[in-house]
């Protein structure tokens, strides 16, 4: 299994987003629907889901969106598996 798709289906999809947006370009939001629909829509059961699980970050100033590019907001703080090294990622 992708190691990308092992986290997307074993982490919160908050975690994965914030996990996505740690660079500066950000994710795309197409780019973020497919990655949750190849996985069969884990802990967001459909879009609609991703959808308001993105609403609820921007309200806590986790990330920002600008047209379909989702990228690092004020608030924006790693990962927690990634603090807790959980994965092999660089």
């Amino acid at each position: 299994m992708h190691m990308l798709e092992r986290i997307i289906k074993n982490e919160p999809p908050e975690e994965v987003i914030l996990l996505l947006t740690r660079n500066t370009d950000g994710i795309s939001l197409p780019r973020l629907d497919r990655f949750y629909s190849m996985a069969n829509w884990p802990h967001v059961k459909h879009n609609l889901g991703l959808f308001e699980v993105l609403d609820a970050m921007k309200k806590a100033g986790l990330i920002e969106q600008s047209n379909l590019q989702i990228t690092k907001g004020p608030r924006w703080r790693d990962a927690t598996f990634m603090i807790e090294k959980k994965y092999p990622l660089e």
